[in-house]
């Protein structure tokens, strides 16, 4: 590699693959709000449920998050699915023709029993190597997946957003926010992860530097998360949940970092959001 020629300006980085969820079928997004009136093409999607295909600007969701993985230089993906999401199969099948030099494919979680059991069917196609693992509906910032990436290979983390940052730069409001996960880093050691913390009674404990950082279920791991994934017992929702699979690879013994974003992040969770996030990625 040339002098001054860093991985990321050559498109290059040390992920390839990342793994989306995607077997969700939008609860939310599909309970009609008389407020919100839509173009009845992007109605017919949303009645569908699948937040990755709803039109913003004429596109699927899905195509600004691919978009944003191949900057970072992600050029393999593969989305979880459900087993009736037969028009979000079609749309990974054209995938690779829309992005060229990106391989795409899907595996069907063929119960919805939680995000690590969702995860566990990706399995053989990360194989021994590190990946992503990030939401369908949600687009996170070009830097944070950049920051994602860089670390070398065999690196666990969890990418923490910033509270405030992202009451300020996303779309949506102080309530949603305070709901999310916090990732508490530790005393000892700031950049390493010691617990995810899930609707702390009082999360000014957790605060460090004067900030709190939360998880949008941004991560990086290596193929030691999957048995972890095996081991953990169903939460009391009745669901196989990715903190607790972190939680379980950090009581291993294996370092997580946590790495730090102070930006936003743009939300799709009912049909409200849909107006703003076209406000948002027009400007």
């Amino acid at each position: 590699m040339g002098r001054g020629m860093s991985k990321r300006s050559m498109g290059m980085s040390n992920v390839e693959h990342a793994v989306i969820l995607a077997a969700g079928r939008g609860k939310r997004l599909r309970q009609p709000d008389p407020s919100v009136q839509l173009d009845p093409a992007v109605e017919a999607v949303v009645r569908q449920g699948f937040k990755a295909l709803v039109p913003i600007h004429g596109r699927a969701f899905m195509d600004y998050i691919v978009e944003r993985l191949m900057e970072a230089g992600i050029h393999r993906v593969c989305l979880i699915v459900a087993p009736d999401a037969d028009p979000l199969i079609r749309y990974v099948s054209g995938l690779s023709e829309r992005f060229p030099g990106l391989s795409a494919q899907y595996v069907v979680q063929p119960e919805p029993l939680g995000t690590a059991h969702a995860l566990l069917f990706a399995r053989p196609v990360t194989g021994d190597r590190d990946f992503l693992i990030l939401n369908s509906d949600d687009l996170y910032p070009v830097n944070a997946l950049h920051v994602a990436v860089e670390p070398e290979s065999g690196t666990s983390c969890a990418v923490g957003f910033e509270q405030d940052a992202l009451i300020r730069g996303s779309n949506f409001d102080e309530a949603r926010v305070s709901a999310l996960g916090i990732l508490a880093a530790r005393r000892d050691a700031p950049d390493l992860l010691e617990c995810v913390v899930e609707k702390p009674e009082r999360p000014e404990e957790y605060r460090r530097d004067g900030r709190l950082w939360v998880t949008m279920n941004l991560w990086r791991f290596t193929p030691a998360i999957y048995d972890c994934c095996e081991s953990i017992p169903l939460s009391s929702r009745g669901e196989y949940e990715l903190p607790a699979a972190v939680q379980a690879l950090i009581d291993t013994g294996t370092p997580v970092r946590l790495l730090r974003c102070a930006e936003g992040v743009l939300d799709l969770t009912s049909r409200a959001d849909i107006k703003r996030l076209e406000e948002l990625l027009r400007s």
